[in-house]
């Protein structure tokens, strides 16, 4: 018997990522796995804050430092995502992924970054989210970005019905997951649903 098709969708914070396994259909899905994935080690350490903590560096070692901290993230992501995908191999076939993202830009100046306290928050985010689409693409799963303020409509788009239908098929699917069912998993639920309908 063959093994149902599934997807994850991840939604990213600094250092860790709400993760959520779907499988199903277009039309029809159900919550295979949820849970917390680590990007850094240790998971909730204060290195989390590789940009925060860069700033603080004489400009000579920024650069360095930002290099080991992304090349560790990306390794961390790839554990974090092989763990996940090892747990739900036996029930299901992950066949995509999908990441909820953000419509900010980022200067490709480090000193800009670094001398900006906003673009300090907005590259954290691009560290973690970048860190996990490197782990999709390298276990050969095609990745679905969507940037969160996007994801209704363009979930609703996808999925060949509308935002207020979408949003009571989502609570019946948050009903039979059960908790914990927070705007995380709900917006990791959406983009992996996307991810699967890619398919």
């Amino acid at each position: 018997m063959t093994s149902p098709r599934a997807a994850v969708g991840f939604l990213a914070h600094t250092g860790w990522a709400a993760a959520v396994v779907v499988a199903g259909s277009r039309s029809e899905i159900r919550v295979i796995d949820r849970r917390r994935v680590a990007l850094v080690e240790p998971p909730d350490s204060g290195s989390r804050f590789v940009y925060h903590m860069a700033a603080e560096l004489p400009k000579a070692k920024a650069a360095g430092f930002v290099k080991k901290a992304v090349e560790s993230a990306h390794r961390v992501a790839l554990e974090s995502f092989r763990a996940l995908a090892g747990d739900v191999g036996t029930s299901c076939r992950l066949v995509a992924s999908g990441i909820v993202t953000s419509a900010s830009k980022l200067p490709e100046s480090l000193d800009e970054i670094l001398g900006s306290h906003p673009l300090l928050h907005t590259a954290e985010g691009v560290l973690y989210r970048n860190a996990i689409r490197a782990a999709s693409e390298a276990l050969d799963l095609p990745v679905v970005a969507v940037p969160a303020r996007e994801l209704p409509a363009k979930a609703a788009a996808a999925l060949g019905t509308t935002e207020v239908a979408l949003r009571a098929k989502l609570a019946e699917v948050g009903r039979a997951a059960g908790r914990p069912w927070a705007q995380d998993q709900r917006d990791a639920t959406l983009v992996a649903w996307m991810a699967l309908a890619s398919k």
